[in-house]
């Protein structure tokens, strides 16, 4: 499988609103914080909904990944793209 990052190559972390993946889609909800989607669903379909990330302090991402099910995860990342990944690769 492959996956390819569509994002525009910008040197703040925090100016991109939406970053895609496949289906996977970043959208910014506020200055810190994107909600997670997968844009194969339905908007109104609260299956659309894999997660959340929030941009901590200390340079990280703090990701909840919905189980949907399967309970909820809490996992962090040190960029954007690596948070799009990793949801195009487990959901």
């Amino acid at each position: 499988m492959s996956i390819h990052i569509q994002s525009r190559h910008v040197r703040s972390r925090h100016s991109r609103s939406r970053i895609r993946a496949g289906s996977i889609e970043l959208r910014r909800i506020s200055s810190s914080e994107w909600r997670v989607s997968d844009t194969s669903i339905p908007d109104g379909d609260a299956g659309s909904v894999l997660g959340f990330v929030e941009y901590v302090d200390s340079g990280h991402y703090e990701v909840l990944r919905l189980g949907h099910g399967h309970g909820i995860d809490r996992i962090s990342f040190s960029d954007l793209d690596d948070v799009v990944t990793y949801f195009a690769r487990h959901s």
